[in-house]
């Protein structure tokens, strides 16, 4: 764990009953975890029981009625998982015996390899609830990669592929690596053609970005986070510092030129 993650639990904690008294500005954020290693299910487990707490989980076909999130009295979460790790066939029980349903982003090239889900890992999910979701061809930074051809392939060219073979429609995209770096306007411009759904990996609140016109942010969490960090982070406190990024998204989006 990072030197500042390590702070922001030690001085944050006490604090935490007060500031969230006084701090009630809603929140959906879009939690974003990778590998999981055997000795860090339990505490990943202990991580979502106590956001269930305050915290309401949805599921990802609820991005379809957004009135009705909008209306829930609790922040709202969605959980996702970048890459295709091996370890989410046992996080997918985790997620069973919660009742909680996430977002599986799966590297094409990855499928099968060693510490990688294979087609029936991705089909036990799919049964289990979970939505399938595409994150490149071969995990490559988009934003260095200047043939368009190129580009395409790798945003969506075997997505049609495991769309067939898993017999399911793939309508979300997450962006490899997620920084403003990872990727620019010519890569965003292409997955929104493509996805209906299409997420980074800045932080910030999804609250008011429903719509056409919009890349979800999401929060990075690790599974050795302690609930104040995950507090911390999942309430914005660190918004400011990706605001300009998020602009900078918004823009390219929305066909602005700068």
């Amino acid at each position: 764990m990072k030197l500042h993650h390590k702070l922001i639990q030690i001085f944050y904690y006490p604090a935490k009953p007060i500031i969230s008294f006084f701090y009630k500005k809603k929140q959906f954020r879009i939690m974003m975890y990778h590998d999981i290693n055997d000795d860090q299910l339990i505490n990943f487990k202990k991580q979502l029981i106590e956001l269930r707490k305050n915290w309401h989980f949805i599921k990802p076909e609820e991005f379809d009625d957004i009135s009705e999130i909008k209306k829930e009295k609790k922040n709202i979460l969605l959980l996702t998982f970048d890459d295709g790790f091996k370890s989410s066939v046992k996080i997918a029980n985790i997620l069973k015996e919660l009742n909680i349903f996430a977002i599986f982003f799966i590297v094409n090239d990855f499928i099968g390899k060693e510490n990688y889900m294979n087609l029936n890992d991705l089909q036990l999910l799919i049964s289990n609830g979970h939505t399938i979701g595409a994150h490149t061809k071969s995990h490559k930074m988009l934003s260095k990669i200047k043939n368009n051809n190129e580009l395409e392939e790798e945003i969506y060219g075997t997505t049609k592929d495991l769309s067939e073979k898993l017999n399911i429609n793939i309508d979300h995209f997450a962006f490899t690596f997620g920084n403003i770096n990872a990727f620019d306007r010519t890569s965003t411009k292409i997955a929104k053609l493509k996805y209906k759904y299409v997420f980074s990996g800045i932080r910030g609140n999804n609250f008011n970005l429903f719509g056409a016109d919009v890349v979800y942010n999401r929060d990075n969490i690790e599974p050795n986070f302690g609930s104040s960090l995950i507090d911390f982070l999942l309430k914005g406190f660190t918004d400011v510092k990706f605001a300009s990024d998020n602009a900078k998204v918004t823009n390219w989006v929305k066909n602005k030129n700068s």
